[in-house]
This record gives C-alpha cells, structure tokens and sequence, in this order.
C-alpha cells in the first residue's frame, strides 16, 4: 500500500485498500480461507477532498471555445449535459433514449456509482438539446459512436484541445460535475438538495459544498457587526477608527 501511494498516489493507494480488504472478506464469507484478514488494521491515507470548479471568470472562457467546438459526434453537447445535469460523466456517454422522457422533462439513470437507479429532472438547457438531437436519431443511444460499446466514449484529446483553447489548466471532465454542486452551494441551495441532484447515497459526499454557501455565513457576520455598531451608538464613525 505505501509503495501504490508513492508510486500512484495516496488516492489510487486508498481505492487498492478497499478492494483488498473486500476481496479477503468474501474469500472468508464463502470459507476460502479461515485466516483473519490481514488489511483489519491498515488505514486510509489522509487525503485532501478535490475542490476544483469552474469560476465565474473561467465560465466564459469555458463556454467560449464549448461553442467553437464541432459537433459532429455530439462531444459539444455531452460536456454542456455533464455541467447542467452534475451526472457522471459514465452515465451520460452511455445515456439512452429509452431512459428519457421529453415530455415530463426526467431521466432515469438506470444504475449509478451506488448501484442505484437515479431518477433526474432535466433543466431547460440540457431539454433544449435532447430535442434536437431526437430529430437525428439512429440509435438507442443519445450519443452514439463508432466503438464496440456502440456509444461515444470519453473524449479525451478534445477535452485537452477545449482547456488548451480556453487557457484552463487542472481541470478533469469530472470537476463539470462539482462545478454543479458547486454553483448551487452558492446560490444557498440545501445540502439535501445538492446531494439529491447529484445522487449521492451518503451525507458525506455532499459535506464538501459546505463550505461554498458563503451567503448564510456572510449575512450572519453582517447582523453581528451591524449589532456591534448599533451598541456602540449612532454617533460612532467606523470609518475615523484608528485600527493601528
């Protein structure tokens, strides 16, 4: 486990611990092996939770060189539903049409990262697509490609191509999906809510957008200080203190 976390990082090192101490355990469940599991006591490196999103600022470049991207193969419109939709981007490459209904605006993602189904409503963007690119339809799937799964795949040279085009730098396709999140922490969205969009099965995944609803704390602060101010009497001139 230390030589994965050297070699691979303390994340990859962390996933091997999982499935190791799960592999041993149903060796023992189904009396492969009698001896106790050895990865009991071994523990997760600490790791620092990924915060990467798009800014405001970045946003418009980002868009900017989404809409000069061509669209022959769908890529532009699957990286706009990765954004609006906070879907990982596995479901929405293998997205189908089977699974969509237009006319009440949802999508049933038929299994998750939990193993769940997740049933999504469609924003008005991300509605606006999917009934264009209905019109062109050949397949079951909404982005089809030209591979064995039958279904586009992930775009890795163009994703590199569009941050290159926007001057964006450590961004990976999946941070679109926290980008969501993100935006709807800062619009004071609940917890609850962000996980429920983003299909989160525990509390935990969602604790993250935490601390991007900056609004509830800063108007907390702003009543604080307006009391402090109040108390100190009308006459008080915050602007002439003397701070140093």
């Amino acid at each position: 486990m230390n030589r994965v976390g050297q070699q691979n990082g303390k994340v990859a090192a962390n996933h091997m611990l999982t499935y190791a101490r799960a592999a041993i355990n149903w060796c023992i469940k189904i009396e492969l092996t009698d001896c106790e599991n050895p990865w009991v006591g071994a523990r997760k490196f600490k790791t620092q939770a990924r915060e990467r999103f798009l800014s405001r600022t970045e946003l418009l470049s980002f868009f900017s060189s989404l809409r000069a991207l061509p669209n022959d193969s769908g890529i532009r419109d699957y990286l706009y539903i990765c954004l609006f939709t906070g879907a990982r981007r596995g479901n929405v490459l293998s997205m189908r049409w089977q699974d969509i209904d237009l006319d009440l605006g949802i999508w049933r993602i038929p299994r998750t990262k939990s193993g769940d189904s997740h049933t999504l409503p469609l924003p008005s963007a991300v509605l606006s697509i999917l009934n264009e690119r209905v019109k062109h339809r050949s397949c079951d799937w909404v982005f089809s490609g030209k591979g064995k799964t039958g279904h586009l795949v992930e775009p890795i040279k163009t994703w590199r191509k569009l941050l290159r085009s926007a001057g964006l730098s450590n961004l990976r396709m999946h941070d679109l999906r926290r980008t969501l999140g993100s935006y709807m922490a800062m619009g004071n969205q609940s917890l609850q809510m962000i996980g429920k969009v983003l299909g989160h099965k525990s509390p935990t995944a969602t604790q993250i957008y935490a601390r991007m609803a900056f609004d509830p704390i800063r108007n907390a602060m702003e009543k604080a200080q307006n009391d402090m101010l109040a108390a100190a009497g009308s006459a008080h001139d915050f602007y002439s203190v003397n701070v140093y």
